[in-house]
């Protein structure tokens, strides 16, 4: 592959700034999420009355956007490093960072939410970005993720045909 050293580079740099930096941050603001609620730690008895704050909700989406631009760098960058590769174009980490943050930054347009929201469905699923970091440390129990898993991702593959074949 052409531009093998800078997906590599890239990559681990990448991940390095997820360990390092973006978990502890993710679960900083989560912690912060907590307190400014109320909550010392979440059960199932009390995770209804959390969620029902408008505050919580707010800070929550808020968090999850985020965690959502930190995965679409990521695979906006993959597959700009994989174009320019067979283009036989050199890339370079600033060149990287630039385009994936603005292709990142333009995946919130009306028109690309849908993108959005398939990769926020899709990230458990998806060993990607920070999902690995974040989302397996959250503990569900087996039964409860093979259900969620096999009643959302058949509507998941289905509703990315629909909409992908009307474009």
């Amino acid at each position: 592959m052409y531009n093998w050293k800078a997906l590599l580079g890239f990559e681990i740099i990448y991940k390095f700034a997820s360990v390092v930096i973006f978990v502890p941050l993710l679960w900083g603001m989560f912690d912060r999420i907590m307190r400014v609620s109320g909550y010392a730690y979440l059960t199932l008895e009390n995770i209804v009355s959390f969620l029902a704050n408008p505050l919580t909700v707010f800070l929550l989406l808020a968090l999850l956007i985020l965690v959502t631009m930190y995965a679409m760098i990521d695979i906006s960058a993959v597959i700009f490093i994989l174009d320019q590769a067979r283009q036989k174009n050199k890339v370079y980490f600033l060149q990287i960072l630039k385009f994936s943050v603005g292709n990142a930054a333009r995946a919130w347009k009306p028109k690309n939410l849908m993108l959005v929201v398939t990769v926020l469905l899709l990230m458990p699923f998806l060993n990607m970005g920070m999902a690995s970091g974040v989302l397996s440390s959250i503990s569900i129990p087996n039964l409860s993720l093979i259900i969620f898993g096999r009643i959302l991702f058949c509507p998941v593959c289905l509703m990315r045909w629909f909409c992908f074949c009307r474009l």
